[in-house]
């Protein structure tokens, strides 16, 4: 998944690109998956011939994509990530912007801790996106677990709640460590300490949301 590359100038590589997103797609189809999620290639922060004639290349292989997911039956989704991993779509504005002007009926996935750093707020970017909010990643500023960061969870459930959103919470925390995206199962202690961060999250996020129903 990490070589995937929507916006590479090259075409046998676009197309290489493509057809590993097909597939991810059959795969979605096999296990009931409504959704799949696509963002940047991870690890390329520049651009190889031209910032405006990617983003072009990109909203082309988008257009393709989402008439291939369409047709399945499964919603397609952008993630756009922060100037530090990435540098084509940070913002939940531009992906929008990707959408609009290739395909109606895809989404957008935003994750807490991308918006932490490109967002002017988590409300106003909720609302810029609205239904086309496809799925969201609960993730606390330091990726520690919820509630250990600055990230007001109970803004973000309220937010969620104005616009009516339904649809699927991704809890996503990391353990420390000089590599902390280590491979599950490299160090079992790793884990148990993942896991650990992942009830920690779950139990904070609870806590927003009931917090949520009262107000």
């Amino acid at each position: 998944v990490n070589e995937i590359d929507l916006a590479h100038p090259l075409h046998s590589m676009r197309q290489e690109s493509m057809e590993m997103v097909r597939s991810l797609l059959e795969y979605c189809v096999e296990i009931g998956c409504s959704r799949l999620i696509l963002r940047e290639k991870p690890g390329r922060m520049r651009p190889i011939v031209g910032r405006l004639k990617e983003w072009n290349v990109l909203q082309q292989s988008w257009r393709a994509l989402a008439h291939s997911a369409m047709s399945v039956g499964v919603q397609i989704c952008f993630l756009p990530v922060n100037r530090y991993e990435g540098f084509l779509i940070n913002t939940a504005s531009e992906a929008l912007s990707l959408l609009e002007r290739s395909d109606p009926h895809s989404g957008v996935a935003l994750s807490t801790y991308h918006m932490n750093v490109e967002e002017r707020g988590f409300r106003s970017t909720f609302e810029e996106v609205g239904r086309r909010l496809g799925l969201l990643y609960a993730v606390e500023s330091n990726r520690r677990a919820l509630g250990d960061g600055h990230i007001d969870w109970l803004e973000v459930c309220l937010s969620l709640d104005a616009i009516g959103y339904e649809g699927p919470v991704v809890i996503e925390c990391q353990a420390l460590g000089a590599d902390p995206l280590l491979p599950v199962g490299r160090s079992p202690a790793w884990v148990d300490e993942v896991f650990d961060l992942a009830e920690q999250s779950i139990q904070n996020l609870r806590v927003a949301l009931a917090a949520c129903r009262r107000s």
